[in-house]
């Protein structure tokens, strides 16, 4: 009984330290000034993308008359394009579906791949060796390569895409979430846990799985900054968003046309949100590591 009693004692302890460490980790991420650099810019998009269009009423298909090509003006702050289309709308739509695919295609692969690794890692055995040698074989194809032959299988459109990124991130995932578990296995809390008659699956999601999330959340952060890549790439090749609903992608590939014609604008603007909008995300997976191991900021 005693013995019992210990172990239980144990149990709850170790559940008080781990809430304890997302606490202070918590507070570390709040004093680090580059994760509240990268967390405002990333507010300030997703506002902009969400919130401006709807306030302003932009329509980011509506054509005016007369307004081909228009250098940027206070009427319209990032110039029209070649269908008299107002770029800046545009421009926050094709931004609203950069976020969209990016989280979506993050999430997916994820939690799938994180599943994964765990599987293969608490299994181990003929389940890890098969599961592994799946992600290897994934692994050895370029994940841009692996997702414009996902999308010629499944064909274009921004659902088609997710799904594509989707895929190039679940190996990923699979890697890191299955090290993470077979480095805490051998951990006391694990024995802790089996011998008080805890089932597999609450042991990897009640007690190690929140020892295993840093480096997934880090990895989140930049599957988020790939997809948002791929996605563009895609649609720049056009086999992503289809004109003439835009993207950050298909606008870079018309706007590249009129370069030369005196119509910069029409490719600086996109750019310039791609490019912030990706630095915002490699920057808050920067805060993130250096937030979880100070030891790393060297």
């Amino acid at each position: 009984m005693s013995t019992a009693a210990s172990t239980l004692g144990d149990a709850s302890g170790i559940e008080t330290t781990q809430r304890s460490g997302l606490s202070r980790t918590a507070g570390r991420f709040r004093r680090s000034r580059p994760a509240m650099i990268s967390v405002t810019i990333l507010a300030l998009l997703v506002i902009a993308a969400y919130i401006v269009p709807l306030v302003f009423g932009m329509d980011p298909l509506e054509q005016l008359r007369g307004a081909r090509l228009l250098s940027p003006s206070s009427s319209h702050l990032f110039g029209t394009d070649e269908a008299g289309r107002d770029l800046l709308a545009r421009c926050l739509t094709g931004l609203q579906i950069s976020i969209q695919v990016a989280l979506a295609a993050a999430l997916m692969g994820g939690v799938i791949g994180t599943l994964i690794g765990y599987t293969a890692g608490y299994a181990r055995g003929i389940v890890d060796t098969v599961l592994m040698r799946l992600m290897d074989t994934m692994l050895a194809f370029p994940n841009i390569l692996m997702a414009i032959v996902v999308v010629a299988v499944l064909g274009s459109g921004v659902r088609n895409v997710t799904i594509a990124l989707a895929i190039t991130n679940i190996p990923l995932f699979a890697r890191i979430s299955r090290g993470a578990m077979l480095s805490e296995l051998g951990q006391v809390y694990v024995e802790s846990a089996r011998s008080i008659g805890c089932s597999p699956i609450r042991i990897i999601f009640r007690h190690v799985a929140p020892n295993t999330i840093a480096p997934l959340v880090v990895q989140l952060a930049l599957a988020m900054a790939f997809a948002i890549l791929g996605e563009a790439a895609l649609s720049y090749l056009g086999l992503g968003v289809q004109p003439p609903d835009p993207s950050l992608g298909n606008l870079l590939s018309a706007g590249q046309t009129y370069i030369l014609s005196g119509s910069q604008y029409y490719v600086l603007f996109p750019a310039a949100i791609l490019a912030l909008l990706l630095f915002a995300l490699n920057l808050l997976a920067d805060a993130t590591n250096d937030v979880i191991d100070p030891a790393s900021r060297g």
